[in-house]
């Protein structure tokens, strides 16, 4: 016995509009949470970089030690480009924990995201933009706030990516350089 679609869907107990705002909200929680998850991962290594960093510093200024100690040419700029690869680094995680205050164009769109409602200058214009909304905005609205959120992950671990793999990068042209130095007669 085979049902007709149409009288599958006229049972169901929402409407298509329904579940796909349920589901668009569900997508908003989770990229919220994602969100949360890449701050927190790019706080902890940004601290931890500050860490190396300040160490590396405090290295430095006892002047026990300078890279211009280091006895090759190749070495000595091998060991400087490692130091440029942590300054990226560092510049990466700072780009990511960065906070994004605005939504870009939202001049451009009816407030549906808390940047897009700071343009207002006043509240009675704000309240003028949001009665303008009603409840058959709510799909658009949650897809709009998940295209941002999302986007704003994507931005968020793309530079996380990058500070690692610059982080990399500055460890083994570092230690390299030192150990290649050590090596020398």
């Amino acid at each position: 016995m085979s049902q007709d679609p149409a009288e599958d869907r006229s049972t169901d107990a929402s409407p298509p509009s329904d579940k796909a705002l349920e589901h668009a909200r569900h997508f908003l929680a989770e990229a919220r949470e994602e969100l949360s998850r890449a701050e927190s991962k790019a706080a902890v290594l940004l601290a931890a970089q500050g860490v190396v960093v300040g160490a590396l510093l405090a290295a430095l200024m006892t002047r026990r030690w300078t890279p211009f100690e280091l006895r090759d040419g190749v070495v000595e700029w091998t060991w400087w480009l490692g130091i440029v690869c942590l300054v990226f680094a560092v510049v990466c995680l700072a780009a990511a924990v960065w906070p994004k205050i605005g939504a870009g164009d939202s001049a451009k769109r009816r407030p549906a995201f808390f940047g897009d409602f700071a343009r207002f200058e006043d509240a009675q214009k704000l309240a003028a933009a949001l009665r303008m909304r009603d409840e058959t905005d709510a799909l658009e609205r949650a897809a709009n706030q998940v295209l941002l959120v999302s986007r704003i992950v994507r931005r968020k671990y793309r530079f996380i990516r990058a500070s690692m793999a610059l982080l990399g990068g500055a460890a083994a042209l570092c230690l390299g350089s030192v150990l290649v130095n050590a090596l020398l007669p």
